[in-house]
């Protein structure tokens, strides 16, 4: 059997359909706007209604793609739930450690030098990924944070260390400064 395109019926109810949605909108930005506004008032309080509904959709969204993945590793068996909440299975915590061991760097135990060094880098946010795995290494290689993206110490610097920047595109990200005459940093040593 053939179906056949909608017809009139079906885009006057669509039509009355948003149609009555906009009304009700209507309706409710004047209640918010308060007796006697003017139009451009009401324009606005339609404009602020419409932007807290899309909002509340976008809340929902997220919310529902959050519940859905909880479901996921429910299905799994990587979590469980439990009388305070949600936790982790015995599979779950085995999961939780091959994933930090892929993204955990060790590079060992390495020698110090009497060099100083300071890395600063400025990763993009939205490869944060990558800035938590550089955090990560840089705690590995014994260097310690001065300030928000800054960190200092003295071991010396691995070529893995360097293969990973490569590796992750963060060489452009990241700028290396070796220091002789420590000053102030010489508490360090």
């Amino acid at each position: 059997m053939i179906k056949r395109l909608p017809g009139k019926l079906y885009r006057i109810l669509e039509t009355l359909e948003s149609t009555a949605q906009e009304t009700l909108r209507l309706f409710e930005a004047i209640a918010v706007a308060g007796y006697g506004a003017s139009s451009l008032k009401i324009k606005r309080a339609q404009e602020r209604l419409r932007s807290q509904h899309e909002r509340a959709e976008q809340l929902a969204l997220e919310k529902q793609r959050f519940y859905s993945i909880l479901s996921k590793l429910k299905r799994e068996g990587f979590i469980t739930k439990t009388k305070r909440g949600w936790g982790l299975t015995k599979a779950g915590g085995e999961k939780l450690q091959r994933l930090r061991l892929k993204w955990r760097p060790s590079y060992g135990n390495l020698p110090q030098e009497k060099t100083v060094k300071i890395i600063a880098y400025d990763v993009p946010e939205r490869e944060r990924r990558k800035r938590h795995w550089l955090r990560l290494a840089l705690i590995d290689l014994g260097f310690t944070l001065l300030q928000r993206s800054v960190w200092v110490g003295t071991t010396l610097l691995p070529q893995e260390f360097f293969d990973d920047l490569r590796h992750a595109n963060l060489v452009s990200c990241v700028q290396i400064f070796m220091i002789s005459k420590t000053g102030t940093l010489k508490q360090l040593n």
